[in-house]
């Protein structure tokens, strides 16, 4: 069956948004029950090494990043022979990019006890699951059909496919940690690997249905033979170097902290910051669904419709930020008590601290993607190396001395000291958005924020809240009434639009 374009869109969207909800609620149930049946250190064990080897994954989005747009162009611009030796190319990489991550997969897996330190009990079972992640990293060589079909502009298919793959990791997991609790480390490693593996056969054979010529080898053309092949090259590594710092600086928390002070810390960690991850990804999504928009602007060369765009995005991230991370502050306690328990909550100063990193994170990432897409990749390169070492070595020391704090106090410092000043420069010197500009768009939200507060910690002294209804109904509340605030006072005309958008109330 034929989509159009703003089916496709549709499709893409509302799928995106199921992919978020059942991704979120999965976890919600098969944390809380993995977590009774293996126990803390087994369950931190495993968010450390899938950390770890999300490292190894880089290989594949790297050259992801850098065949998309190669494989879109030759698609949209119906040139088949192009098209093959791309993918030829593509294959060659992908396949030596898996062979160099699965021989470092094996060396990892040799001294693993060392970089995730768990009981004499569990080290067993650290190590098998280490040896099937990998095993895993064989699915580095289904990175192109993937990328095939969001060149397609089939996301969709790929957002149901990981929906129905999310329930199928959930159900394996809970039933083999139920039955082989001893084992939990390897039982979630090999029900993640084993489902990855199935449905990335699957989007190949779906792939293989919507155009079989694409996936058909081509061998009547050198290799060499279009120049802009050689920008899979140069694009990988700079996306690569780009993807690794950023992982280092934002997702090594769990195996610092893990080394210091143990794993029962990191599923702590993981409880305390889990709504807001939830929130770092909607924010997310509204940059990535304008940065495509904006730079279709910059390249027309209309630069103050640029500089407004650009600033009304910020202005309406930072609104969508304090409506949802105050009440998370403020009710975070509380949900975690009913998730896991309440001797899992990392406490309210981690919370504070995450509720900055978020709001700095929403920034960041934004502004790196207006960077990005605008064609500035190496104006960026340099600053993400440098807070990435700044990160890692605040992260190390606040760790060993504070502890559980230590990571995100570490992200936090490295954030409001050197990545937001520079990407404030950078906004200043590539674009000409001044710094005041940026200062005014964010500053009605910002004051509104603490009588905010002040509102819901009154709210919540006189609210008792003992069920999942209760908290749903008293955080949703606030956060309608903050954005209706927004909305009359803060907000433009555009700003409104966008906002009444994302949330499904205009067209």
């Amino acid at each position: 069956m034929k989509f159009g374009r703003t089916q496709r869109s549709a499709l893409n969207f509302i799928s995106s948004f199921g992919l978020t909800a059942v991704t979120f609620a999965t976890a919600m149930i098969s944390s809380r029950l993995v977590l009774s049946k293996i126990g803390d250190e087994r369950f931190g064990a495993f968010r450390s090494l899938f950390e770890l080897f999300g490292y190894l994954n880089l290989f594949d989005a790297g050259l992801s990043a850098s065949l998309r747009p190669l494989l879109a162009q030759s698609i949209s611009q119906n040139q088949p022979q192009r098209l093959h030796r791309i993918l030829r190319l593509a294959r060659y990489s992908y396949r030596a990019g898996m062979s160099i991550a699965i021989l470092i997969g094996l060396i990892f897996t040799g001294c693993i006890v060392f970089v995730i330190p768990v009981s004499n009990q569990n080290q067993l079972d650290l190590k098998i699951a280490s040896l099937i992640f990998t095993l895993g990293l064989i699915n580095i060589w289904f990175g192109p059909i993937r990328t095939i079909c969001e060149s397609l502009q089939q996301s969709f298919l790929l957002n149901l496919s990981l929906i129905v793959q999310s329930l199928c990791i959930t159900f394996t997991t809970m039933f083999t940690c139920t039955y082989f609790p001893t084992w939990g480390i390897s039982a979630q490693a090999l029900s993640v690997v084993l489902w990855v593996f199935f449905f990335n056969l699957v989007i190949k054979m779906v792939v293989a249905r919507l155009d079989h010529e694409i996936l058909r080898p081509s061998i009547s053309e050198p290799l060499d033979q279009d120049e802009s092949l050689h920008d899979l090259f140069r694009n990988s590594r700079d996306s690569f170097i780009l993807m690794l710092a950023g992982r280092a600086s934002l997702q090594s928390n769990s195996l610092i902290l893990g080394l210091f002070a143990g794993q029962t810390d990191v599923t702590k960690l993981y409880a305390t910051q889990r709504l807001f991850d939830v929130i770092q990804s909607q924010l997310f999504a509204v940059g990535n669904a304008s940065w495509a928009a904006l730079a279709e602007i910059f390249h027309q060369n209309r630069l103050d419709l640029f500089r407004t765009r650009v600033t009304q995005l910020v202005r309406l991230i930072l609104v969508m930020a304090v409506s949802t991370v105050v009440p998370v502050v403020c009710f975070n306690e509380i949900f975690v008590a009913l998730w896991v328990g309440a001797d899992r909550y990392g406490g309210l100063l981690l919370s504070v601290l995450l509720a900055a990193n978020t709001f700095a994170l929403a920034f960041t990432v934004f502004s790196t993607w207006c960077l990005t897409g605008t064609g500035h990749l190496n104006a960026i390169i340099r600053m993400t190396i440098v807070t990435t070492i700044f990160d890692i070595i605040a992260t190390l020391v606040f760790t060993r001395i504070l502890g559980l704090i230590g990571p995100i106090l570490g992200s936090c410092s490295a954030f409001y000291l050197c990545s937001l000043p520079w990407h404030a420069r950078l906004l200043s010197s590539q674009f000409q958005i001044s710094r005041k500009d940026l200062i005014k768009s964010v500053a009605a939200p910002l004051l509104m924020a603490p009588p905010y507060a002040f509102l819901i910690i009154l709210l919540k002294q006189v609210v008792h809240v003992d069920h999942w209804f209760s908290l749903a109904l008293i955080m949703t509340g606030p956060i309608l009434i903050y954005l209706i605030a927004a909305i009359l006072f803060v907000l433009d005309k555009q700003d409104r639009q966008i906002l009444l958008k994302r949330f499904g109330f205009a067209n």
